[in-house]
């Protein structure tokens, strides 16, 4: 299919800056034109152009799937379809996953569709589950193909789509060479935890996540306040913003923990934070395949997370890091204290993300089906 136009479309600008740009990088090199479409979020958008010279087409669309300019967005997309004479609409995203293969089909197009992770999910609950899975099978005839990053999907989307309509790939990939550079490591690790007043003996436990209701941002202050009655040298750094973000901050007040933590906000590199991490804790109950895990483990960090989705595919438990239960609060600091003193599993987890979750794997992959 090379020499192909395709056209990306995603719900948020954001998620082809953070994501999509190596992939798109990869296929103009072999060969192909590539578009995207999407809402903005301010300047990622003008980013996108002005710094990596994408096409980016601008639609009025919502992340909620109830907005009325989801309908003004479509139509918009539509045009852009026809206008473009794209070969391959390529969908990321819930509504830009619904949208842009409405409009792939419309105008008579070949439609695949990467899902970062079917909303529903185990654990989920009966009813949100049974909607999100109808309105999934629903858009089954409008797909060519799908795209699944861990296991659970791909089961359930070959009983969605059919065997031979889906296809498993490694996430969005990890970027290998970004993590190599052990004495730049080793500088950036010493210049956050001055930034942030950390102590040689400090042990930093952190995270990179949205302050949202999914990432469970609760249990992590929780473990912190466990923690800190422990040993009073173990400090809590987590970087990202949201909707609850002053919420965690009042907790952390409330629990008296906040001298021990650190809330960083948004960071366009989170590489020097996760070097300046002694562990990685990640305690989401719904994912798909979370970037924020394979960097950590890419850097050689020890992981203990969540038991879901997701995390099951990238954690060998006992080997690569630790798993466990949604919301079990003793369990995690058990298997932090035992993980701190477990040396090579950091190593072990940086050997799996090389050799399994890299993205030039993943971007081999999806050319291979293109």
């Amino acid at each position: 299919m090379a020499n192909k136009k395709i056209l990306y479309v995603c719900t948020v600008d954001s998620m082809i800056w953070n994501f999509l740009v190596p992939h798109i990088r990869e296929l103009e090199s072999s060969g192909y034109t590539v578009e995207c479409a999407c809402s903005s979020t301010g300047e990622i958008i003008n980013a996108l152009r002005d710094e990596h010279g994408l096409v980016v087409h601008e639609i009025n669309i919502k992340r909620s799937p109830v907005k009325l300019t989801n309908f003004k967005g479509l139509i918009q997309l539509i045009n852009i379809i026809k206008k473009g004479n794209f070969d391959l609409i390529h969908a990321h995203e819930p509504v830009g996953g619904v949208i842009g293969r409405l409009a792939g089909r419309f105008c008579k197009k070949e439609v695949f569709y990467t899902a970062h992770g079917f909303h529903f999910h185990p654990g989920g609950k009966k009813l949100n589950n049974a909607i999100y899975y109808s309105i999934e099978k629903f858009m089954s005839f409008f797909t060519d193909k799908l795209f699944v990053m861990n296991n659970y999907d791909y089961k359930m989307g070959k009983k969605m789509y059919g065997e031979n309509n889906v296809s498993l790939i490694h996430g969005v990939g990890v970027d290998i060479e970004r993590f190599q550079n052990d004495q730049s490591n080793l500088k950036e690790r010493l210049d956050i935890r001055l930034k942030c007043n950390f102590a040689k003996n400090d042990i930093v436990i952190g995270t990179v996540a949205e302050f949202i209701p999914r990432k469970r941002y609760i249990d992590f202050l929780y473990v912190a306040q466990r923690l800190i009655k422990l040993n009073s040298n173990y400090k809590f750094l987590m970087v990202g913003t949201g909707e609850k973000l002053e919420e965690m901050k009042q907790l952390a007040k409330e629990l008296r923990i906040t001298q021990n933590c650190i809330f960083a906000g948004y960071c366009k590199n989170v590489i020097p934070y996760f070097n300046a991490m002694d562990l990685f804790l990640f305690t989401s109950n719904q994912e798909g395949l979370p970037r924020a895990v394979m960097e950590a483990m890419a850097i050689g960090k020890p992981i203990v997370a969540s038991k879901i989705r997701g995390n099951e595919d990238l954690i060998v438990d006992g080997v690569t890091g630790f798993l466990v239960p949604v919301g079990d609060i003793d369990q995690y600091v058990i298997k932090i204290e035992e993980a701190l003193n477990t040396p090579d599993i950091g190593i072990k987890a940086k050997e799996r993300i090389i050799n399994n979750f890299s993205t030039s794997k993943v971007i081999e992959e999806i050319i291979v089906e293109y």
